[in-house]
């Protein structure tokens, strides 16, 4: 995993976990006041330091896509730390039949990574984004180094079971064709988890507006 913080001198933590194939300029555009902002992504290993987020009285979890299934395993044993968590186009089941995308997509995924014009099947992880959001979220690192994160991604997934890990919010699209939303109901529905769906929304969903109005408690972080 790699990371990067914004500290801003304050005891409150907003941590992101990013989606595959991004990076951590999210870390720029997430800006609440009162929070240090802290951005994960690079899925190759799951190797999360808790001293990253030691010395703060509070953490607050906002995860995309692939990042849900890597902040369930990596945070489950700090959990009592993190204060509130929403989930976002994603479940603790990225690559499975019932509730993640089909295995079978995945691996033709890879195949398609290796031609050219890979760009265009990456578009799709922002699609239905807005001008602001598609800056962010976005990549721009190797069609290589893309796909052998996904590679790795999908031993970790098969390799290591998601431990119990609450979520208080799920949000997805309804148009979601990267995580498909029945997929993503039916892994909410079954655990009993709340979730709101965002009419004709993609897989990425405007983030950046969407973080700090089902993350934060607006009392909270004027103080």
């Amino acid at each position: 995993m790699q990371h990067i913080k914004i500290s801003r001198g304050n005891r409150r933590l907003l941590l992101f976990f990013n989606g595959w194939a991004m990076d951590g300029r999210p870390a720029q555009a997430i800006d609440i006041p009162g929070y240090d902002t802290m951005v994960v992504w690079g899925y190759s290993t799951l190797d999360f330091d808790p001293a990253w987020i030691e010395g703060y009285d509070e953490v607050r979890l906002a995860a995309w896509s692939y990042g849900v299934f890597a902040a369930t395993v990596s945070l489950a044993p700090y959990s009592e730390k993190v204060t509130r968590r929403v989930a976002f186009s994603g479940t603790p089941y990225p690559i499975d039949a019932r509730y993640g995308i089909h295995p079978r997509i995945v691996d033709a995924l890879l195949k398609q990574l290796e031609k050219p014009g890979f760009e265009s099947i990456l578009d799709l992880l922002h699609e239905g984004s807005d001008e602001a959001d598609k800056g962010v979220f976005e990549c721009q690192r190797s069609a290589e180094e893309v796909c052998a994160e996904l590679r790795r991604f999908r031993e970790n997934v098969r390799d290591v079971t998601a431990p119990e890990f609450k979520w208080d919010l799920a949000i997805f699209g309804t148009k979601d064709t990267v995580f498909l939303p029945k997929r993503q109901k039916a892994y909410w529905e079954s655990v009993g988890g709340k979730y709101i769906e965002v009419e004709g929304g993609g897989h990425c969903l405007n983030m950046l507006q969407l973080i700090p109005k089902y993350l934060m408690d607006n009392d909270v972080v004027a103080e």
